[in-house]
């Protein structure tokens, strides 16, 4: 897993990420999407006010072979 910080041009090691449930549900389908999807390359999450991008998450499918994370019950 790779979080990468576009404004500061930085990975970031240490994130925590609180969403509602309704965000949650928006988050599962998109990555079921990329997952079921082959040719997706990246998918957008986005909260957007009026014409506004306010908050956006970008979620790409990383081809490189990273250790895997730790699993939670």
């Amino acid at each position: 897993m790779r979080i990468f910080d576009y404004e500061g041009q930085r990975d970031l090691t240490d994130v925590a990420i609180s969403l509602s449930r309704d965000e949650a549900m928006d988050l599962l389908t998109t990555l079921e999407r990329l997952v079921k999807q082959p040719n997706l390359s990246k998918v957008y999450l986005s909260q957007i006010n009026g014409n506004v991008i306010e908050r956006e998450i970008a979620i790409a499918l990383d081809q490189q072979n990273w250790p895997s994370l730790a699993r939670t019950a």
